[in-house]
């Protein structure tokens, strides 16, 4: 699977924000945007967001991670929480990490309850098992 399809399937799951090292140099890797649509669960079936995908990449121009802002959003009833989350995939699109940008925000489970430590590593596990839908 392509490392950008991946990146669009696992948008919809839920990133993060990490100082990134070309370990190789010791200095910072090249940043590379691009603009691509997805489409999100909570919108129509048609509808596509814009998103902003990030590609770091080495001096010699090999990925060495991608990351992305997605809207982590659970609607079961009239009230709705957006929470944006970073992504990580590394190379070749396999999930790394997750991370919630805004200080004190949280993901929620079914009835808004809030993720315990527990869930956090649960998701984490999740998300990186490679088998997992």
């Amino acid at each position: 699977m392509k490392p950008v399809y991946l990146c669009s399937l696992l948008c919809f799951l839920v990133g993060c924000l990490n100082v990134h090292e070309d370990t190789e140099s010791g200095g910072k890797p090249n940043v590379l945007k691009y603009a691509i649509e997805v489409l999100h669960p909570s919108f129509s079936a048609n509808t596509h967001q814009k998103e902003e995908l990030l590609v770091y990449v080495d001096k010699n121009n090999n990925v060495l991670s991608y990351e992305m802002e997605v809207e982590s959003v659970v609607c079961l009833d009239t009230k709705c929480e957006i929470i944006p989350v970073r992504l990580r995939w590394n190379p070749i699109g396999g999930y790394e990490s997750f991370e919630l940008p805004g200080k004190g925000q949280h993901l929620t489970k079914t009835g808004h309850e809030p993720f315990t430590e527990e869930d956090y590593k649960k998701l984490h596990t999740i998300l990186g098992d490679q088998r997992s839908f």
